[in-house]
């Protein structure tokens, strides 16, 4: 693919949902559930787009807000 083999695989792991699949026997009315792990590539990027946003330090003005609404009254 030409990519790192750990880039690969922090992408799947990013991307591995769990899908719950249920079936309900008709004969006997019980309901079974199976779960099965699968690969989503927009839950992959849904995955990653969250965690990039906590990324990287917060804008300067944010702690000066009280600093600045004292300015202004000056």
């Amino acid at each position: 693919m030409g990519k790192h083999h750990s880039t690969i695989s922090q992408e799947v792991k990013r991307g591995t949902v769990r899908q719950i699949k249920q079936v309900v026997k008709s004969s006997s009315g019980k309901t079974y559930e199976y779960d099965q792990m699968s690969y989503s590539a927009d839950a992959g990027q849904a995955s990653y787009t969250t965690a990039r946003t906590a990324c990287g330090r917060p804008p300067k003005w944010h702690q000066l807000a009280d600093f600045l609404d004292w300015a202004d009254e000056r």
